[in-house]
């Protein structure tokens, strides 16, 4: 979060929210204020919250946010309705004081569209931030495997294992870390972390050779599944 900088979004709007009704209470006090008045007041100070708070959730929400096309769509946006309103309610708000409901109509209509807009790209940001959370999990998942099996290799009480080891160590360390198989990923760990209590448990008992072998299969087979499913995804994307 971005303490600095949600500070000086909501100083500014409260700044220019007591601007406006200092501007509409005082500098028009002379004038016959009428409803439609009232309601571009509503309307224009609504436009004001919603531009200077969309600004501090962007800031105090800055992960979520991270891709610029995201957060810079919202903030254009946000100042479009803001200008927008402007525009409607201050300048062609005459234009409608023989029909209110119209007047309101229209900015309804402005509303409907800008939250539209918004609720698209908050869901494109949710979007992004769980593809980039999957993509995370997926390497973090890959390098816990990777660092399990080296330590079985080098350990010297394992010695005679150090064949199959070292051929799902080749494996795991030239496979591609990054990638959306996170449920190939965690069948692999779990593959993994029984190989690993299997060959560490507490009465030291050796494995038999063609049981390890069998395992060693069984892990060599997932690496090579979740590479080939991996290349299939990425040439999909071309």
């Amino acid at each position: 979060m971005n303490k600095n900088s949600v500070n000086a979004s909501l100083f500014t709007g409260t700044i220019v929210i007591i601007c406006t009704l200092i501007t509409f209470f005082v500098g028009f006090s002379g004038s016959d204020n009428q409803t439609i008045d009232y309601l571009a007041l509503v309307f224009i100070l609504l436009s004001e919250i919603s531009l200077f708070g969309g600004l501090a959730y962007l800031f105090s929400y800055e992960r979520a946010m991270n891709k610029l096309i995201i957060r810079s769509g919202i903030i254009t946006t946000l100042i479009i309705y803001w200008i927008a309103n402007i525009v409607m309610d201050m300048v062609l708000r005459g234009l409608f004081k023989d029909n209110i409901n119209a007047f309101i109509t229209i900015n309804i209509i402005i509303i409907a569209g800008v939250s539209i807009i918004i609720t698209g790209l908050l869901l494109a940001a949710s979007k992004v931030e769980d593809s980039n959370k999957k993509v995370m999990d997926s390497k973090i998942c890959m390098n816990v495997n990777e660092n399990i099996i080296f330590s079985l290799k080098t350990d010297n009480k394992l010695c005679s294992y150090h064949d199959g080891l070292n051929k799902v160590y080749e494996e795991l360390k030239y496979s591609d870390k990054v990638s959306f198989t996170i449920d190939k990923d965690r069948e692999l760990n779990e593959k993994i972390l029984n190989l690993q209590d299997e060959l560490r448990n507490s009465d030291n008992t050796l494995v038999d050779e063609q049981e390890f072998n069998m395992r060693v299969e069984e892990i060599l087979f997932l690496i090579k599944e979740r590479n080939n499913l991996l290349l299939q995804m990425k040439r999909g994307n071309y």
